[in-house]
């Protein structure tokens, strides 16, 4: 037979994973609290709690953003809107009532005065006393929080603005040197022997060191060029600091489509030229399990089959890692990036299953704007896909 139903009725419910409200069917019996997709409860729950397995029915108001929202709290953390006040204050005080083993008789909506003697032992005062707590205790955790946020803070920008105001302070003083040494035509080769001498005794000019070996970068006349310069003096005096891009907010384990071998391909656009340096592959989520990129290579166009200009050498062995779901691979030379075409990664991969980008982002924005686009995959490669949506490529590691 068939257990009594107490109270049914229209909820939106907070979805587990992707955070989505969706319209559910809420049921409250004896033992348990269960939700449907229809009012047809004879399909499968979405949602199915033992009474006696939770430990906390309560409204919520600075948790989420939304009017006459509540939670349950049966391990994990549930979270469902009503229509009104007073039916938020109806689910509330009717899943405590039950909770506790108190026993009601069987009743149906309108008929609110029965509802109402299942409130007697928690009424709507001290719900709303228990929210005022709630919002005291949120109050002083935000407060601590930001306060600790903004220490930290505090303390990485002064380390930062100590680091650039060194930085900048040796890149002026380089600049006046190298100035120095280039004002006149006819002594810069006496002047660049000067510079070399001078910085091995003060030992503080280190792109200089070795002069001999060194890359320089500097605009000059180009007649000027073949009476100044050797052929094996080379200076640099900028190094490029390396960004990152995530596709993703969220990785997690999802049902591959496909096991063992299996061949992954995105396809992207930038909007300046860069230099691509590596990128990040998703990390097997079991303990022990291990994956191997057979072939990594950066393709000029958005098919498959697309000119190579960039193949890694050897596999790379990527093994499970509880400490981080994502593993650069770096490029061996840095491969350029124009901002006038598109360009495909490919990648062949063996073993385990991995983690998943989840919720993948198709346009970031930033010092550089990446767009993302679906691999056109050969005929021999169609059994095997990755699109923008989903899939193992997580991170973009460039410099421009």
């Amino acid at each position: 037979m068939e257990e009594r139903i107490i109270k049914a009725g229209w909820v939106q419910k907070k979805s587990a994973y992707l955070k989505q409200w969706r319209r559910r069917w809420l049921v409250m019996r004896e033992m348990n609290l269960c939700t449907y997709k229809s009012k047809d409860t004879s399909q499968k729950t979405t949602m199915n709690l033992q009474i006696t397995e939770i430990t906390e029915a309560v409204p919520t108001v600075l948790e989420v953003e939304k009017d006459f929202c509540f939670k349950v709290v049966c391990g994990e953390e549930y979270y469902m809107t009503v229509d009104s006040d007073k039916e938020l204050c109806l689910w509330v005080n009717l899943i405590n009532h039950i909770r506790i083993g108190r026993n009601i008789s069987l009743f149906d909506a309108p008929h609110f005065s029965r509802e109402s003697k299942a409130m007697s032992d928690e009424s709507l005062i001290t719900s709303f006393s228990h929210t005022k707590i709630l919002i005291n205790q949120r109050e002083d955790h935000l407060l601590e929080f930001l306060q600790n946020a903004y220490e930290t803070y505090k303390i990485k920008a002064e380390e930062e603005h100590k680091i650039l105001t060194e930085s900048l302070t040796t890149e002026i003083e380089n600049c006046r040197i190298v100035a120095d040494s280039l004002s006149s035509e006819a002594s810069v080769l006496n002047k660049i022997q000067q510079i070399q001498s001078l910085t091995r005794e003060r030992q503080n000019f280190k792109p200089f060191d070795n002069i001999n070996e060194a890359k320089l970068r500097i605009s000059l006349d180009p007649e000027v060029v073949s009476k100044i310069i050797r052929p094996n003096i080379k200076v640099n005096l900028k190094i490029p600091t390396e960004m990152k891009i995530r596709r993703t907010a969220i990785t997690r384990a999802l049902k591959w489509r496909y096991t063992g071998n299996r061949i992954d391909a995105l396809t992207f656009s930038v909007n300046h030229d860069i230099e691509l340096i590596g990128i990040g592959i998703c990390t097997p989520y079991k303990t022990g399990g291990q994956i191997s990129i057979k072939e990594f290579k950066i393709l000029q166009g958005s098919s498959s089959n697309s000119p190579m200009i960039y193949k890694q050498n050897g596999n790379v062995i990527i093994k499970f890692n509880p400490e981080e779901s994502i593993h650069r691979i770096n490029i061996d030379e840095p491969v350029m990036i124009k901002s006038d075409g598109k360009y495909t990664v490919f990648l062949s991969i063996e073993g385990s299953h991995t983690y998943k980008c989840v919720d993948c982002y198709a346009q970031i924005e930033g010092q550089v704007m990446w767009k993302f686009f679906n691999t056109n995959f050969c005929e021999n490669h169609q059994t095997n896909r990755c699109d923008i949506t989903c899939g193992p490529i997580a991170d973009f590691y460039y410099v421009r």
